[in-house]
């Protein structure tokens, strides 16, 4: 990117707000001169937006650059004199959360720097809320400029059920002699690779559960005010378990809210732990423009949520304890993760799945219908891409059976073709992992159910390895950067393989 000569003078803007949009978004970088207004970008600049609602308050409002992985950065504006800041400060919406909470925090550095920046609000869509937090945590790099709030809008603060399902799903290589396993596996890889194909493996395996557990107590944040807002537009509603539903079509209220929840398989998901977390509402809307099949009105083009954001950022301005004082990264130490495990049951030759256990759905790729005896399952939950279809089974108390979409009969060539697009996502009831990490070691160790055999898989720096594990189950993580992805394999009687227990560990 090109910088306008530094030589011409330029405005300077002591407080200001700072919209980041999230995960596979495009924004340019605007500052608040007037030329700019109606150029913020697709995320800040509908009808009903955040942007058109917050510079007509007298707020003084810049975005942040984001640019998709292999796309092109949107043309930036900037006033008379105004610079523009360079490469390195551009969010990169598919990398890794530390590496843009980096990028923000150099891109507030030369806002310091170039624009006499003193006091800022964040507002973050999305992934923007995570590496919002991250910026505050890495604040060395714009010292002397206080973060007086942070409010986001669909934040995965907990995770996300989307890049849980897509990350289970994703079982590598097919090598099974059984028969019916390999089966199971074909089916698994057919439908996850449709669920990553856009998304990518390391900013899917970074919004779930398991990478954000270990993640969030390691970002520090002070006690200023930080409200998150939600969308319940999708799903349905189930005490207890809102980290699923009801949702915004890609994030849980209760991640998005910054609770406590439960897993499916009744495990503890907890809240981030952030000091003054306030609840800015709820909404009936999804969680973005993609969601426009299942809603026209989303977190960012609904008037009464951007009134709140606007209404946020004026009482915060006051704010006496800014969030990056006390902030900084934790000291490393002990994490504790309880992950559930799975098996993915693929239908026979009958077109028949088992009799589901409450909280266990069903994934299928697009056309395919699921029957519980003669009555169609309604998609209740989903993905956010159409080509995929997530089917919740509360309800149903008789095997399943997978057909071809609602209304369109099926043949015999159809119900062999049928087999390998879709499948169970099947909790191990009497099975569970614990893994604790300390430093490079890791510790595992499944609860429940005897255990014949234990295989676990690492992965990291782009290599796979086996772990071999002492008798207390105990294994050095490779030495390949700070992040490793495990795979845990447990088998707990013969022919029936309890398998993709996921998590990323950050040391």
């Amino acid at each position: 990117m090109l910088a306008i000569p530094a030589s011409a003078s330029a405005a300077t803007y002591p407080d200001a707000v700072l919209l980041v949009s999230g995960f596979d978004t495009a924004s340019p970088f605007t500052t608040p001169d007037p030329s700019c207004d109606g150029k913020e970008g697709p995320e800040w600049n509908p009808a009903g937006g955040i942007a058109k609602t917050l510079k007509p308050a007298g707020l003084d409002v810049f975005t942040a650059p984001v640019r998709q992985t292999g796309g092109s950065l949107l043309p930036p504006c900037s006033g008379p004199g105004e610079l523009v800041p360079p490469d390195a400060v551009v969010i990169d919406s598919n990398g890794e959360a530390d590496a843009n909470g980096r990028a923000l925090a150099n891109l507030i550095g030369f806002l310091r720097d170039a624009y006499g920046l003193e006091r800022l609000q964040i507002v973050g869509h999305s992934d923007g809320g995570l590496w919002s937090r991250s910026a505050i945590t890495q604040d060395g790099a714009y010292a002397g400029v206080e973060v007086l709030s942070l409010t986001t809008l669909g934040t995965p603060h907990t995770g996300s059920l989307v890049a849980d399902l897509a990350i289970q799903l994703n079982g590598g290589k097919c090598d099974f002699s059984n028969e019916i396993e390999q089966l199971i596996c074909d089916g698994v890889v057919e439908v996850a690779q449709l669920m990553l194909k856009d998304l990518g493996e390391v900013a899917t395996t970074e919004l779930t559960n398991g990478f954000l557990t270990g993640w969030n107590p390691k970002q520090r944040i002070g006690s200023c005010p930080v409200t998150g807002i939600a969308g319940d537009g999708v799903g349905f509603d189930l005490a207890g378990f809102e980290y699923y539903t009801p949702n915004d079509g890609a994030v849980g209220l209760a991640s998005a809210l910054g609770e406590a929840s439960r897993a499916i398989d009744g495990s503890t998901i907890p809240a981030p732990g952030i000091p003054n977390f306030r609840q800015g509402g709820t909404y009936d809307v999804v969680h973005g423009e993609v969601l426009d099949f299942l809603s026209a009105q989303n977190l960012l083009n609904t008037q009464a949520i951007s009134d709140e954001v606007r209404d946020t950022v004026i009482v915060n301005a006051s704010t006496t304890t800014p969030c990056n004082e006390g902030a900084g990264e934790r000291e490393p130490g002990t994490t504790r993760l309880g992950l559930p495990l799975y098996r993915f049951d693929a239908p026979n030759r009958r077109g028949l799945l088992p009799r589901p256990d409450p909280g266990e759905f069903v994934a299928a790729q697009d056309g395919v219908g699921v029957k519980c005896g003669r009555t169609h399952l309604d998609r209740t939950i989903h993905r956010g891409d159409s080509r995929i279809q997530l089917f919740e089974t509360f309800a149903c108390d008789k095997r399943l059976r997978v057909t071809k979409s609602a209304g369109t009969a099926a043949t015999a060539s159809d119900k062999a073709s049928l087999r390998g697009k879709a499948v169970l996502l099947d909790h191990a009831e009497r099975n569970s992992v614990v893994l604790r990490v300390d430093g490079a070691v890791v510790r595992i160790k499944v609860r429940g159910a005897k255990v014949r055999k234990l295989r676990v898989t690492a992965w990291a720096g782009g290599r796979r390895q086996r772990l071999a594990l002492d008798r207390k189950g105990s294994a050095t993580l490779p030495d390949a950067g700070e992040r490793t992805w495990l795979r845990i394999r447990a088998r707990t009687k013969p022919g029936w393989v309890v398998s993709s227990a996921n998590t990323t560990l950050s040391r």
